[in-house]
């Protein structure tokens, strides 16, 4: 010992030394942490501006003094989901989800969790995924973005029933979630609770502006739900609003004419079809004239059905099923005076009648919607009056029109261009009548 040094000048320096070792040791940790955030932070920052590439090396580099820090992995996972290498991330992901438990960091890993099912769903590992999303629900039950994130994946996989609980979960949380509330409205739909959809879309397309992107297919599933409903006004309101979207406008005017058809109201069809026809594209003149077609058919309008299903064949032949439809009323086409016999003017067909079967006067007319019976004297006249074969329930209407003794003592000729179904051979009426069809009907026409 220095003999000028006294043993309290000693302990003094010591304790300075001490002090000095302590605030370096400080400094150091300090300046650790600080080129640990610094480096953090611009790992972020690169992230954030999509520089993915450079994040990941940066990342990478300060991992390797830092093995066990999760942010670190975090950020790794988040520079490979940008560069797209989605196996990668989700393996970081996962493994900063175990460095953060060893961490006891259990607030990190819902939006670990998260992370990762997002990434299983772009891979469509969606067993995976949905796994991933539960995680965090067991956790956190009302988190509303996994809740829609499962939801939306059970509906994408059809599994609508499990996609609307979560849903109508998720709407107590938050009502005005509109994607939430529209994949409800949808989710109902596809498990045919029609009036439950409506009500949920409804009002939703009310608050919507046309601008939404999810605007259209809002109005759509409102629409069909409606008119499922039998509230075909309503439906043809909602699909109205997008008529004024010329990218969609086709669409929509065959929807609207869809619903009318749904809705028998054949006037508004027609309506439509002749203020539309000569302003769509050919595609859509198609199916306007198709349409009509099928309309003025199931109204018994069979002549001017045919007239326009003939017309759309001349753009497109090869339309849904009009070669079937064309090729089985060849017939009718070929032999115009035929419309005398399936018009719905009866004026018209009575007057015609007469002269079909060669008759002056009749004793008794008993008209049904298939058919008129026409008697005189000991026969009986059975005019078909649609195209189609008469079956087994016009047999049987027949014998209660004409009663057992006509049917067993009189002469009853049914006329029927298109015959009998195979099933009216076993009714007892087949074996009492004189069928006329096909080749020998048509020689009567005059």
């Amino acid at each position: 010992m220095n003999p000028g040094l006294k043993w309290g000048d000693v302990a003094f320096l010591f304790w300075i030394a001490l002090g000095i070792g302590v605030v370096a040791v400080i400094l150091i940790i300090v300046f650790r942490y600080l080129k640990k955030d610094n480096a953090m932070g611009s790992v972020e920052s690169l992230i954030k501006t999509g520089n993915f590439s450079k994040a990941l090396a940066l990342a990478q580099k300060h991992q390797k003094g830092n093995p066990n820090d999760y942010v670190v992995k975090y950020y790794i996972a988040q520079a490979y989901e940008g560069l797209h290498d989605y196996d990668s991330a989700a393996h970081y992901y996962e493994k900063a989800s175990v460095a953060a438990s060893s961490s006891h960091n259990d607030e990190m890993k819902p939006q670990i969790y998260l992370k990762v099912g997002q990434l299983y769903k772009k891979k469509r590992m969606y067993k995976e995924a949905l796994g991933y999303f539960l995680l965090v629900l067991d956790k956190i039950p009302t988190h509303s973005k996994v809740l829609y994130e499962a939801s939306s994946l059970l509906f994408d996989t059809k599994n609508f029933q499990k996609a609307k609980g979560y849903l109508e979960t998720l709407v107590k949380i938050k009502p005005d979630n509109v994607k939430a509330r529209l994949l409800l409205g949808k989710s109902c739909y596809h498990l045919n609770e029609f009036n439950d959809a409506a009500s949920h879309l409804e009002p939703l397309v009310a608050k919507m502006q046309n601008s939404d992107p999810d605007y259209k297919d809002a109005v759509y599933y409102l629409a069909d739900a409606l008119a499922l409903t039998k509230r075909y006004d309503k439906a043809v309101d909602a699909l109205s609003n997008l008529m004024n979207d010329k990218m969609i406008f086709e669409d929509v005017l065959l929807k609207i004419v869809n619903v009318l058809v749904r809705s028998n109201n054949l006037q508004r069809i027609m309506d439509f079809s002749n203020r539309y026809l000569n302003v769509v594209s050919p595609s859509t003149k198609v199916a306007l004239l198709y349409e009509s077609g099928s309309a003025l058919f199931k109204d018994g309008e069979v002549y001017r059905a045919l007239y326009l299903w003939r017309d759309a064949a001349t753009i497109d032949k090869n339309y849904k099923d009009l070669p079937d439809i064309l090729k089985k009323y060849r017939v009718l086409l070929d032999n115009p005076k035929m419309e005398n016999i399936l018009s719905k003017n009866t004026v018209q067909f009575q007057d015609y009648v007469g002269r079909f079967l060669r008759l002056r006067t009749a004793s008794q007319i008993i008209k049904q919607q298939n058919y008129w019976i026409i008697k005189q004297s000991d026969t009986s006249y059975v005019i078909c009056k649609v195209p189609f074969p008469l079956t087994p329930m016009d047999l049987e209407g027949i014998s209660k029109d004409l009663k057992s003794e006509v049917i067993a003592n009189f002469t009853i000729n049914v006329y029927s261009l298109f015959g009998l179904t195979p099933e009216c051979g076993n009714h007892f009426v087949f074996r009492k009548i004189n069928l006329v069809q096909g080749a020998d009907f048509l020689k009567n026409l005059v």
